[in-house]
């Protein structure tokens, strides 16, 4: 949707916000002014997410904070309290699995590292399994993965 179409619509009773899955700046910057009380705006981007936020985007709704929601807890707080550098700090050591996280359809590679970390019950069709040419990227993901969360406990 336009910018001047989320405009309209965001003064409707029933519409209370809307998740923004584009990195596009210029695009977040026509939205920003429209959030407020009444109307949220969420990313919907992982690798750009930090930067919505530090503009005025209210959270985050993401891929990638499935294998690392303490990480994403933590880039939230840090971002409300106003503490950008070390928001983004913390943000560029997730851009690595960020870019793992693309390298096949979502939810397979998500899937993967989930599994990795003894969650999910496996695939159903017409999902597929990870390819064994990312096999080794996943390994890395995880040690990351891990790395970062338990630094955060």
């Amino acid at each position: 949707m336009q910018p001047d179409t989320v405009a309209r619509l965001c003064r409707h009773p029933n519409i209370v916000g809307l998740k923004e899955a584009r990195g596009d700046e210029a695009r977040w910057q026509a939205l920003y002014p429209l959030a407020g009380a009444d109307f949220a705006l969420l990313s919907g981007d992982d690798p750009t997410f930090v930067r919505a936020m530090l503009g005025g985007a209210a959270g985050v709704i993401s891929v990638a904070s499935n294998v690392v929601p303490r990480a994403f807890a933590r880039l939230c707080a840090l971002v409300r309290a106003g503490e950008a550098g070390a928001a983004r700090a913390l943000d560029a050591r997730l851009a690595g699995l960020y870019d793992f996280l693309g390298v096949e359809p979502n939810p397979i590679p998500v899937k993967a590292l989930l599994a990795r970390q003894g969650i999910g019950h496996g695939l159903r069709l017409p999902l597929l399994p990870l390819s064994a040419a990312h096999e080794g990227e996943a390994a890395a993901m995880a040690a990351l993965v891990e790395r970062i969360e338990s630094e955060l406990k």
